[in-house]
């Protein structure tokens, strides 16, 4: 498992620097045996994507959005915010939203996409991730506060990865928990790599917690952010 997580932080790596070359309900929803977990505090969000996001939401009334954090920026027509939000509705239970909001030139801002964060997709599944690719234009978001964690699993993700070579990760928000032998728990967090100079991904860890409460990162999955764009 580590020299796979190792050979999938070489093939991001790769990707980065490729990329810098070419331009300077009241009930959790349960998805594939995931509880979604729905306590997360929002993380301090930039005065301008926060004003931003309450600009269009005024004219939104699919589903109720609730910000969680600012997970990246891309300037195109104006500046694009993607946001992790927690979405639901009186039909659906809550799901987690990847949503963009455009703040154009003139200044008015708008929702633009609304796409679901398939937890079941990537957390602790077998597929191998071997071709991955990066946008130019999105840029993860890096100054944010670290998440407040429940202070077992906080004490569970810090054990998993302090050893971890290669790369860093700070907590965004956890995701939802899987009942195993044991259990798993999918926690949304930001990578940072540093070669030739430092690297930021935006990733959902997998931490497997054993009976005995010993702790392991048994599954790291990339996340493409242009599979969220329009």
């Amino acid at each position: 498992m580590q020299k796979r997580i190792i050979s999938i932080i070489i093939i991001i790596l790769g990707c980065l620097i490729i990329t810098s070359c070419g331009k300077s309900e009241d009930k959790p929803n349960i998805v594939g045996g995931w509880e979604i977990y729905t306590e997360n505090k929002t993380i301090d969000i930039p005065i301008s994507a926060k004003t931003a996001f309450e600009k269009a939401y005024k004219n939104y009334d699919e589903i109720e959005l609730e910000p969680i954090a600012l997970l990246a920026t891309e300037v195109k027509d104006g500046t694009n915010y993607m946001f992790l939000c927690l979405g639901s509705s009186k039909k659906n239970s809550s799901t987690y939203k990847m949503v963009i909001v455009n703040n154009n030139q003139d200044n008015k801002a708008k929702i633009t996409s609304v796409k679901d964060l398939e937890l079941a997709k990537y957390a602790n599944q077998d597929s191998e991730q071997d071709s991955l690719t990066l946008t130019n234009n999105w840029v993860p978001f890096e100054n944010f506060k670290e998440a407040t964690l429940p202070s077992d699993i906080k004490k569970s993700f810090e054990d998993a990865t302090k050893n971890f070579e290669g790369m860093t990760f700070k907590p965004i928000a956890l995701l939802g928990s899987q009942v195993v032998s044991g259990k798993n728990y999918a926690i949304l967090a930001l990578g940072e790599m540093t070669a030739d100079k430092t690297y930021y991904t935006i990733d959902i860890l997998t931490i497997y917690v054993d009976l005995n409460n010993n702790s392991l990162l048994s599954q790291l999955s990339y996340l493409n952010l242009s599979d969220f764009s329009n």
